[in-house]
């Protein structure tokens, strides 16, 4: 059942892309299953110590409260526990803040034990700080000279309680983790090309994850989830993708970034989106349409220099030009345009993945006695192989290298290089 939400955003000095963002509220909201019933915003230089708005607006906002019987009243920001307590005495409503919005929306879309675990430590990690003495509900009632109020208890117990928790998390997450990079050793030794795609929130990953499963004759179940809305899915998917015998590669479908992602998820992600500085080749999906792609696209590149992934070549996969085919503003030097709905523009994005997946292989020929022609398969799991000649003594196979896998064949190499 959708609970109904007053939603207030402040602009300040501070919050240049203020319109953006408190649009993106209303979407997040949504996404949460909340009815907005109302929206009010105020312009203010500073926010202000009691109710971080001014307390003409509370009034203003207690008084919509009343009429609409709002039950909760969302702020497109990060509340202090003293901002927090006296909004809730003053409007007698649940105060949530964007940081609480996004988690409350991770937490309903979080299927894996992992993804579950990280929106849970994440979720602690924020509420530690913001747990607010419990004196209001249990009065500093002594026990004697000395001793602490009931309040004053709960509260310690409270924050023994938070930190076993993220202890525990911890633990948990560490132990998938370490599972996980076995796992992702084991690709890695099949000499697999790795491709990450990373982008805002609905940009279409997911989608264009599903295309080339599509194309790559992948079975229905493989297929990842993917839905209109903001975080359709958190969990990372990795697949391997097989367009063409020359053509495979590992495609990794990553959690969507937004503006303000609170600091905690990018924390509690961070195990996650290892995926991505592993990658070989960054495929950065943009959705064209959205009027403030530009902006997208530089809250993307910044969190993904907190990754450390500027070494990663990067291809910008400008999506939906179904709906817009001439995007206003600044395009991308390294770009393709694509619609991953109706599959426009595909052709051209795999050909520039596999100018990147050849750029590292040096193209040799090979003539392989017949008496050895079980090194075909060797041959094949360690290059690209490119033409296959029989000929009357020997098989001449024309094969693509990386430097690293080339010396147990150096004895069968026929002639030069051919670049």
């Amino acid at each position: 059942m959708k609970k109904s939400a007053i939603l207030v955003g402040v602009k300040l000095p501070s919050i240049p892309d203020f319109d953006q963002s408190f649009e993106e509220l209303d979407n997040l909201a949504l996404a949460c299953d909340y009815y907005v019933v109302k929206k009010v915003t105020q312009s203010l230089s500073a926010s202000t110590n009691d109710f971080y708005i001014g307390s003409g607006k509370v009034e203003e906002i207690q008084a919509m409260v009343e009429e609409t019987g709002a039950q909760t009243v969302i702020f497109d920001t990060e509340l202090s526990p003293v901002h927090i307590r006296n909004l809730e005495e003053a409007l007698d409503a649940d105060i949530v803040d964007r940081t609480m919005l996004i988690l409350q929306i991770f937490e309903t879309r979080a299927k894996t034990k992992e993804a579950k675990l990280q929106v849970a430590l994440a979720k602690a990690q924020y509420m530690l700080p913001r747990l607010i003495d419990n004196t209001i509900r249990l009065g500093r009632i002594k026990a004697g000279k000395g001793s602490k109020g009931k309040g004053e208890q709960q509260l310690e117990l409270d924050k023994r309680r938070y930190r076993a928790s993220i202890s525990r998390y911890r633990r948990e997450l560490k132990t998938i983790v370490e599972a996980r990079r076995v796992q992702r050793g084991q690709r890695q030794g099949d000499n697999a090309f790795k491709v990450a795609l990373v982008g805002y929130t609905n940009a279409g990953k997911s989608a264009l994850m599903n295309q080339f499963l599509t194309l790559s004759h992948r079975h229905q179940k493989k297929q990842v989830f993917e839905k209109d809305m903001l975080f359709a899915t958190l969990q990372t998917s990795t697949r391997r993708i097989q367009l063409h015998p020359m053509i495979t590669f590992l495609a990794t479908d990553t959690v969507g970034f937004i503006r303000r992602l609170p600091h905690h998820l990018i924390e509690a992600f961070k195990s996650t989106l290892e995926e991505v500085g592993e990658a070989n080749l960054i495929l950065h999906v943009v959705d064209i349409s959205d009027p403030h792609y530009s902006e997208q696209i530089e809250i993307v590149d910044e969190i993904l220099k907190q990754l450390h992934t500027e070494d990663i070549p990067k291809l910008y996969v400008l999506n939906k030009i179904d709906i817009i085919r001439k995007p206003q503003g600044m395009i991308p030097f390294h770009h393709v345009k694509i619609s991953a709905l109706k599959g426009i523009g595909l052709p051209n994005l795999i050909l520039k993945i596999t100018e990147y997946l050849m750029a590292d292989y040096h193209p040799v020929q090979l003539a392989i006695p017949y008496d050895q022609s079980h090194l075909l398969d060797a041959v094949k799991k360690d290059g690209i192989i490119l033409e296959t000649e029989y000929g009357e003594e020997t098989i001449r196979v024309t094969v693509a290298f990386l430097d690293q896998k080339m010396q147990p064949y150096e004895a069968f190499i026929d002639g030069s290089s051919l670049h």
